[in-house]
């Protein structure tokens, strides 16, 4: 959450998780009007933020820190049937296949450990279908999971356009492959989206 500070970190970060913690969320009144609370079955910062996003609003950071936070095992984010890991799995699957993935069946999963496990699982509820998967290990290369080959990241600009979601829980791997992706030419929230 420190490393994101600014518009653009915010958009990028969306579906790794929540990018703004909840106690420092402020919009203008019009704008909440508009977009309006609603109980999805998951997190409802989270719902409100990425709808936020959605819609074209921008959110930004303030460049200090403004809050300090006490997080007991008690707190409702911790026990409540909405904040389970399942319904984050099933809120980032809803927006990704209505905004990012909204205008392709297909797209392409990098990673396929638990967490690219989950959304994939979570995107085939809203018809969206990994056509391949990126993979580093060479065991696992030539193989197919779901249909969909296992191929190697150098394979990734032969089959643009199809958007890429990155679906890697640790944020050293993932912020390196962000730096492969754009060397390869591909352009965040463009072209491809991290989702952990």
């Amino acid at each position: 959450m420190n490393g994101i500070d600014s518009v653009a970190r915010v958009r990028a970060e969306a579906f790794v998780e929540c990018p703004v913690v909840h106690p420092t969320l402020m919009l203008r009144r019009a704008p909440l009007v508009a977009l309006g609370y609603r109980d999805a079955g998951w997190p409802e910062d989270y719902d409100l933020v990425l709808r936020a996003l959605g819609r074209g609003l921008d959110i930004g950071v303030v460049p200090r820190r403004l809050l300090a936070w006490r997080d007991g095992p008690g707190r409702l984010s911790r026990t409540g049937a909405a904040y389970a890991r399942p319904r984050f799995a099933a809120i980032k699957a809803a927006f990704l296949a209505e905004q990012f993935l909204a205008a392709s069946e297909r797209y392409v999963l990098w990673g396929y450990g638990g967490t690219g496990r989950a959304l994939r699982r979570a995107l085939l509820a809203h018809g969206k279908r990994a056509s391949h998967v990126v993979e580093v290990h060479p065991g696992r290369l030539g193989n197919t999971i779901h249909g969909a080959p296992v191929v190697a990241p150098e394979v990734l600009p032969s089959l643009a356009p199809v958007p890429i979601v990155v679906s890697v829980a640790r944020t050293v791997p993932r912020n390196r492959i962000r730096e492969a992706m754009i060397a390869m030419g591909f352009q965040e929230t463009r072209d491809f989206v991290c989702a952990a």
